[in-house]
């Protein structure tokens, strides 16, 4: 099996105006200051609780979010998850969350105006929405803001982008209510200690550990005579890793954690939109290695079995869990932002 390699995030900015990140991040820092003083934000008439991040990325915010919105449902909470719409947003993300959530009757609703989307949440009936990837929103008041931090690049190089990885100074983790860090199951137990002391530097909130699990697998395309496939099948599977997120690092990890043996790993830019040419190319690929299948993440799938695959060509997604530990410490928290969002309901 190869050796584990963590693959770096890319550059935001060409290598010709490297020279210029500091300039723009400062720029970019004087918009974020002067957007959030420009907005009045408001509290919708139910519970509003956010799951954000502070650096661009992938740090599992729509694993979280169907995680949360699962916990709510099987709660006997009407919960509806709020996306901002647009580019990737309206896509490949929106599609991930409607199929997890179908059986649990949570609706999706896309928009730019968070406190509008809210609005109609509330006018379906539902009293708690999940803002996914929210904590730079301003416009809607959150009752509680939960904050991920990628355990693999928590502080996203200490830069705001385009120069680093930050939405906002970290100082801006001071008005978060519970922090999450994700993707924690190759942390030691010193690591995890020294992350949370040093995240204690910028907030008082809780800090709670994350972990990315392998849950599932299916095949995308029926093939002759295939049997269904299960966890213990990728024990040993021979495949191409292929994925278009914003971690791919995090996905080698967790094909490797559920046995599978890579010989061959091609990433693609987050969000990417495939094409026949791609497909063609994870096929190519899979021949030459003597891969026995392509694995992807459920992410892409979506869009991927949407085209038409080779009926030789085994394309595999992987179904990964989000699991809390301690989550029922932070339950306590949410039920307090649930309590703030009704009275707001009963008063009104």
């Amino acid at each position: 099996m190869p050796e584990a390699v963590q693959t770096p995030k890319r550059p935001l900015l060409p290598a010709a105006l490297r020279w210029s990140g500091p300039l723009l991040s400062a720029l970019y820092g004087l918009g974020v200051k002067f957007h959030r003083s420009s907005a009045r934000p408001q509290f919708a008439p139910v519970a509003t609780i956010c799951i954000g991040n502070i650096t661009v990325g992938g740090t599992g915010k729509t694993p979280a979010t169907i995680f949360f919105a699962r916990e709510l449902a099987s709660r006997g909470r009407k919960a509806a998850v709020l996306m901002r719409g647009y580019r990737q947003q309206g896509g490949d993300e929106a599609e991930e969350v409607k199929s997890a959530l179908r059986s649990f009757d949570v609706p999706v609703i896309l928009g730019g105006d968070r406190h509008a989307s809210a609005l109609d949440a509330a006018k379906r009936g539902c009293n708690v929405v999940l803002l996914d990837d929210g904590f730079q929103h301003w416009r809607l008041r959150r009752d509680l803001d939960i904050v991920l931090i990628d355990g693999s690049d928590p502080f996203g190089g200490e830069k705001l982008v385009p120069h680093g990885f930050l939405r906002e100074p970290l100082d801006g983790l001071a008005r978060a209510g519970a922090l999450l860090v994700t993707r924690s199951e190759h942390l030691s137990g010193e690591e995890r200690g020294a992350l949370a002391e040093r995240l204690k530097r910028y907030t008082q909130a809780p800090i709670f550990f994350a972990r990315h699990a392998p849950s599932g697998v299916r095949r995308l395309q029926a093939l002759s005579g295939a049997r269904d496939m299960t966890l213990a099948d990728l024990r040993g599977l021979s495949a191409v890793g292929a994925c278009g997120i914003g971690n791919p690092a995090a996905f080698w990890s967790t094909a490797r954690d559920a046995g599978v043996e890579l010989v061959a790993r091609e990433a693609f830019s987050d969000h990417h939109a495939y094409g026949v040419a791609d497909v063609e190319r994870m096929v190519q690929l899979a021949r030459a290695k003597n891969a026995q299948a392509i694995l992807i993440t459920e992410k892409d799938a979506v869009k991927i079995e949407k085209l038409e695959l080779p009926a030789d060509a085994a394309f595999v997604s992987l179904r990964v869990e989000f699991q809390i530990d301690g989550f029922a410490h932070l339950w306590p928290a949410i039920e307090a932002s649930l309590h703030a969002g009704d009275a707001r309901h009963t008063i009104k």
